[in-house]
C-alpha cells in the first residue's frame, strides 16, 4: 500500500488497480468468468468492461437512497435513462420507473434505512494474506 493515497477521484484508476486488489478484480481472476488475460488487461487499463443497464440502474438506486440531493446531477450524467421519443418522451424509461418503486419500498423499511444512514461510499484499505485490498462501502456505520 505504501505511499499511494486512495481517494474518491482515483479509486477506479489504473494506478489504484495496480496497487490494490478489489472484489471485482478477485472475481475477474477467480469468479464465474475467471479469465486471467482479461483481468490483467483491465488492471493495466487496456480493456474496460462495457457499461451495463444493471450497473446504471444500481447506481440510480444508490443515488436515490444515499444522496437524493444529487439526483439532478445523476440524471444530467445519464441522459440515456430518459425516454427520447414517443408518448413517454422526457420520462424515465420503464426500468428506472421500476427502480423508483423499489426505492419507495426500501424507504418504508426502518431497519434497512438505518443501515443505509451511515457514511456513504466510505473507502477503506487493508491487507488479506499480505495482499493490499480496497473497498468502497455503500454505507458505513461505526459502532
Amino acid at each position: 500500500m505504501g505511499e499511494f493515497v486512495l481517494t474518491e477521484e482515483n479509486y477506479h484508476s489504473v494506478e489504484s488497480n495496480k496497487v490494490f486488489c478489489s472484489k471485482s478484480q478477485f472475481n475477474d481472476f477467480y469468479g464465474f468468468d475467471g479469465c486471467e488475460s482479461r483481468a490483467m488487461a483491465k488492471i493495466n487499463g487496456i480493456f474496460e468492461e462495457p457499461k451495463s443497464d444493471a450497473l446504471t440502474i444500481g447506481s440510480y438506486v444508490d443515488c436515490l437512497l444515499t444522496e437524493p440531493n444529487k439526483i439532478d446531477e445523476f440524471l444530467a450524467d445519464h441522459p440515456e435513462i430518459i425516454s427520447s421519443r414517443g408518448a413517454t418522451k422526457g420520462l424515465l424509461k420503464v426500468e428506472y420507473q421500476r427502480a423508483d418503486k423499489m426505492v419507495e419500498r426500501v424507504k418504508q423499511d426502518k431497519t434497512l434505512m438505518k443501515y443505509l444512514s451511515g457514511e456513504h461510499q466510505k473507502i477503506m484499505t487493508g491487507t488479506i494474506f499480505g495482499l493490499a485490498f480496497k473497498i468502497k462501502m455503500d454505507s458505513y456505520l461505526e459502532h
